[in-house]
């Protein structure tokens, strides 16, 4: 991703994972935003929100900013499935249509700086 979260570049896999990084990664970069959050070199951004991604709970996506020379040249990003993630149990996909009523999504700011 380009600092303005399009894609520049992509890996052949589940189409919804890809087609949901153009519309995750500017949700997310917007929230941070709002929230006043600047990523510096080395943070890393871990979320399962699938009103900031656009996809359910059982998708976690990472996204780490990627600097050279000091300035911000790109995003790095990963989105997979994850089945222990969103239902009651383990393994489970929660049955529940209301994100309010499953388990904690997930929002995480990882910072080394």
């Amino acid at each position: 991703m380009n600092p303005e979260g399009e894609v520049v570049a992509q890996a052949e896999h589940i189409p919804v994972h890809l087609g949901s990084f153009r519309v995750g990664v500017r949700n997310l970069l917007n929230w941070l935003d709002r929230e006043g959050v600047e990523l510096n070199q080395g943070d890393v951004v871990l979320l399962n929100d699938p009103y900031i991604s656009g996809t359910h709970l059982n998708d976690v996506m990472v996204m780490e900013p990627v600097y050279a020379g000091g300035r911000l040249v790109g995003y790095v990003v990963n989105k997979a499935h994850h089945v222990d993630v969103g239902g009651p149990t383990p393994g489970s996909i929660n049955p529940l249509t209301k994100i309010k009523v499953s388990v904690i999504n997930v929002a995480v700011l990882i910072s080394v700086g």
